[in-house]
């Protein structure tokens, strides 16, 4: 039953899902062997809180207690395509102590194709009455210079 249940309930969208959440995985791993956890934390501003030289970071969260990250504990990142743009903790037993953030493809895919002075230049030239008549009648049918 549990199988069938998988076949048709979440097999296509696994197929579609584990790809990204493999880049997700590597795409961290490269980032905290070069920057560090602090450098790859820092990634989250507005969700994150860090403090590298107190080797600290916290979520600003009405939960608040202090979880030690040592030899004895490990901390658990797992990539999400579900949380976008936030970052999930855990802190409960029985499960480990995890942070589940967005995986990178829809973080990039998020970003607007253009950078925001481009796009806004573009926007300016379309309030342009002139020019928005201009559209519209090109728009309507084929037109020459």
């Amino acid at each position: 039953m549990v199988r069938q249940y998988w076949q048709q309930a979440f097999q296509a969208e696994w197929e579609r899902l584990e790809p990204q959440l493999s880049a997700a995985v590597s795409q961290a791993g490269q980032v905290i062997a070069s920057e560090g956890l602090f450098g790859f934390l820092a990634r989250f501003v507005g969700e994150v809180r860090t403090d590298p030289r107190a080797g600290i970071f916290w979520l600003d969260r009405a939960h608040q207690h202090e979880v030690p990250i040592g030899p004895d504990s490990m901390l658990v990142l797992a990539p999400s395509v579900y949380l976008w743009p936030h970052v999930r903790v855990n802190c409960e037993a029985p499960g480990p102590l995890a942070l589940a953030f967005p995986a990178q493809t829809l973080a990039s895919a998020a970003q607007p194709p253009l950078p925001p002075g481009d796009l806004l230049a573009i926007l300016k030239a379309l309030a342009s009455d002139t020019r928005l008549r201009a559209l519209q009648a090109i728009a309507e049918q084929p037109r020459t210079t």
